[in-house]
């Protein structure tokens, strides 16, 4: 008996870290990031002028945190976006952390965001998030690059759709969907949730 004892206690505790393994890689970030307290939304259109962006071209923001499974998971997504846009439009790494340069396939223009306040500026508090100005600074679109962690499913392409629109002249209307942020907390100063 105590044998058949043991070997239930065993598989029990198996199970459980395979559980909690599974948590932690996999399931919280399918959840949506909590929003913060102290959390201020930032409209579309808005203008939210910041020193680092060059003028004349389109700007995209991609908030990341190489710490972050998410972002991991969508940096090839985000490298073949650069590469198929960059003649048009400015693409900058916004971190909190320093990173590596050769992180990004091509020359990449990476600003470190330690205080969070390019975060807050555009109402970013989770990681990866796309942010896409237009050139006079308003903002076009926050949101997810897409339905998928992996970044795979083309018809929802939400960031690439709203770049697409905005080269083109048009509106874009924001998904519910694309405007849940999942992934990461960012750690701003109105964003002190866990990361």
């Amino acid at each position: 008996m105590k044998k058949g004892a043991f070997i239930v206690c065993f598989l029990s505790v198996l199970t459980g870290v395979i559980v909690y393994m599974f948590w932690r890689e996999e399931m919280r970030y399918r959840l949506p990031t909590p929003v913060p307290k102290n959390y201020l939304t930032v409209l579309k259109g808005a203008i939210v002028k910041q020193a680092f962006i060059r003028p004349a071209k389109i700007s995209w923001l991609h908030f990341f945190n190489p710490e972050c499974p998410c972002s991991k998971f969508n940096l090839q997504s985000v490298q073949a976006l650069h590469k198929k846009y960059k003649n048009e439009v400015n693409f900058y790494i916004i971190s909190e952390q320093t990173i590596k340069a050769n992180l990004f396939e091509q020359p990449v223009t990476i600003i470190r965001d330690s205080t969070g306040q390019i975060a807050d500026a555009y109402g970013v508090y989770s990681t990866p998030q796309a942010v896409i100005v237009d050139v006079n600074q308003n903002l076009f679109y926050r949101g997810n690059y897409n339905v998928s962690r992996f970044c795979t499913n083309a018809t929802t392409n939400f960031a690439e759709q709203a770049l697409q629109a905005l080269l083109a002249g048009q509106s874009y209307s924001t998904p519910a969907v694309a405007a849940i942020a999942y992934g990461c907390n960012l750690g701003s100063d109105c964003n002190n949730n866990e990361k």
